[in-house]
C-alpha cells in the first residue's frame, strides 16, 4: 500500500500523540513530507468557521480531500487515511458507519460479531492480532475458551474473496504461531 508517511499539522499535543499512536498502529509513520497531511482547524481555524474541532486529511499533490468530524473513533480515522493516502487499487475500506466493507465501489455487509473481527484486523493492520484476542472479541462475553476467531476470519475470507475476487488468505494473512494480520489486498 502507497502513502504510509503522514505530516500532521496541529498544535494540540494531546491530539497529535493520539494520532501518532493510532497511525503508528495501523503502519503508518508521522514525518514531514509525507504522503497526506493532516490539518487540525483548531490550530489554524478561519475567522467565524464552523469547522472548528475538524481535522482535514489531504492526499498528496492536494487532488482529493476528506473532512473528518471530532470525536472520531480509531476505525474512522484508519478507514479515512486508506481511501486518501492510497492510490485507490485494490483498497478495502472498512466503514464504521454502516459496517460494511467496501471495494471499488462494490460492499458487503457484515453480521456484528464479522464487524467486530474486521474492525480489530483492519485497526491492526500488518501488524496483527492474535488468536486469543479475536476470540475474544468473535465470543463477546461467552467465558470459554473457543475458537470462535478463527471461525469469524473464514466467515470474513469467504466474504471478501467473493468482493474482491482475490483469495481470503491474501486479504487476511495468517501469522504463524500468532495469529492474523490484514494486508488490505
Amino acid at each position: 500500500m502507497s502513502g504510509r508517511r503522514i505530516t500532521v499539522k496541529t498544535e494540540d499535543a494531546e491530539l497529535y500523540d493520539l494520532l501518532k499512536m493510532w497511525l503508528g498502529d495501523a503502519g503508518y509513520e508521522i514525518s514531514d513530507g509525507g504522503d497526506c497531511t493532516i490539518i487540525d482547524t483548531d490550530t489554524c481555524p478561519e475567522e467565524g468557521s464552523d469547522d472548528a474541532k475538524t481535522l482535514y486529511i489531504v492526499s498528496s499533490p492536494g487532488c482529493r480531500t476528506h473532512e473528518l468530524r471530532r470525536p472520531f473513533s480509531h476505525t474512522e480515522l484508519t478507514s479515512a487515511m486508506r481511501r486518501m493516502c492510497s492510490d485507490g487499487a485494490g483498497e478495502l475500506v472498512v466503514d464504521p458507519t454502516s459496517k460494511r466493507v467496501t471495494y471499488r465501489g462494490d460492499s458487503v455487509a457484515l453480521t456484528e460479531k464479522e464487524y467486530a473481527v474486521m474492525r480489530l484486523l483492519y485497526e491492526r493492520g500488518e501488524s496483527g492480532v492474535s488468536r486469543d484476542e479475536l476470540s475474544s472479541v468473535a465470543r463477546h462475553g461467552s467465558g470459554k475458551e473457543t475458537n470462535a476467531g478463527d471461525v469469524y476470519v473464514h466467515y470474513l475470507r469467504r466474504k471478501l474473496s467473493a468482493l474482491t475476487g482475490e483469495s481470503g488468505d491474501r486479504i487476511i494473512r495468517t501469522v504463524r504461531g500468532f495469529g492474523y494480520a490484514f494486508t488490505g489486498r
